[in-house]
């Protein structure tokens, strides 16, 4: 199959992005996605310098879904601590459902934390800033002694962490429990 430079160079993407999403990235080789588009390795290479450089791209791409993914359910009438909430159930169901992604995107060996000196993760997605901005709120609202930032960490390593509980671990999703630990969180900085 016969493709012009910059139409290959899409495709290459978005076939390794569709092949990750159904195997995971551990098991997609620059000579699958060759053959999966009936190039050589090396038309792979002209257009990402290594298999991590193309990683880079797909992780780019899928915090894109994810950021959309987070604010799913939301708009500007629900009250601060529901939009934390939904936003919490959200990453996690995101979680669940593109599995293979996530893995990808904050646990494998690529993840943008792991790769500091080629950091491509973009806080300025839709859904970080909706993030951001939620818990900025917050923070003026509650009066809270805190910066958006030490508390943006403490949302996220929660919910990361109780995510990778539930995938993992077989643990069940407890709103209740969930919605109790971020009170817990915003309230220890009363």
């Amino acid at each position: 199959m016969t493709y012009h430079k910059k139409e290959l160079k899409m495709k290459i993407l978005e076939t390794t992005y569709d092949l990750i999403n159904q195997k995971g990235y551990r098991d997609v080789s620059i000579r699958m996605i060759a053959r999966k588009l009936s190039v050589s390795p090396t038309a792979i290479y002209r257009h990402y310098k290594s298999y991590a450089d193309l990683m880079k791209h797909v992780i780019q791409k899928a915090e894109i879904i994810f950021s959309d993914y987070l604010i799913l359910n939301l708009d500007n009438n629900t009250p601060l601590f529901d939009k934390l909430s939904v936003m919490a159930e959200n990453y996690i169901s995101f979680c669940l459902e593109y599995a293979t992604l996530y893995d990808l995107m904050f646990i494998s060996e690529y993840t943008p934390i792991t790769c500091q000196q080629d950091m491509i993760c973009d806080l300025g997605t839709q859904g970080m800033d909706y993030l951001i901005s939620t818990i900025d709120a917050i923070i003026r609202t509650e009066n809270l002694h805190v910066e958006v930032e030490r508390l943006l960490t403490q949302f996220w390593a929660y919910i990361q962490g109780y995510s990778y509980l539930i995938r993992f671990h077989h643990f069940e999703i407890d709103k209740h429990l969930l919605d109790q630990s971020i009170k817990d969180i915003i309230g220890g900085w009363k």
